[in-house]
């Protein structure tokens, strides 16, 4: 059995509200100052393209992957109407922009999107226990910067 906290492509998707974070945040590489993603229930709309100009060809939607189930699983998919990149997943999209796959593509998205997947709290506790502890994010300005410099705990 795998634990929920595990670098997993299941639990990065999980973490990443089923990949549609992982859209964003690299559409945010190309549109700092822009909105890249507007959601209508599962569907994220036409996005702005980077391999097609910026044009708003890039449709974005949340799949449901099984309907019946009482909390139904999702993944976030795309489609290109300008056939620049294929279609498929998030994670096909991060391979496709970052050139990587497999556990190194899991490794740069842990560590830019700040997931906390696969790591141990101090003295080597399960994250989930160590995660229940408040912290407290410090971001320097301008306040368009998403990643924080520092986090602290009351301990």
């Amino acid at each position: 059995m795998t634990s929920r906290h595990a670098l997993t492509p299941g639990n990065v998707l999980d973490r990443t509200s089923y990949g549609a974070d992982i859209y964003c945040h690299i559409l945010r590489k190309y549109y700092p100052d822009e909105i890249v993603m507007h959601t209508r229930g599962g569907d994220h709309g036409l996005c702005p393209n980077p391999w097609d100009g910026g044009r708003h060809t890039l449709r974005v939607w949340d799949e449901i992957l099984d309907p019946g189930a009482k909390l139904p699983t999702c993944r976030t998919r795309h489609h290109d109407h300008s056939g620049h990149i294929p279609d498929g997943t998030a994670l096909d999209f991060a391979a496709f922009f970052y050139q990587q796959t497999g556990d190194i593509l899991l490794q740069t998205l842990n560590s830019e999107m700040h997931l906390r997947l696969g790591k141990l709290a101090p003295g080597g506790d399960d994250w989930l226990t160590w995660s229940n502890i408040p912290r407290f994010s410090y971001f320097r300005a301008p306040v368009s910067h998403t990643a924080p410099d520092a986090e602290w705990t009351l301990h």
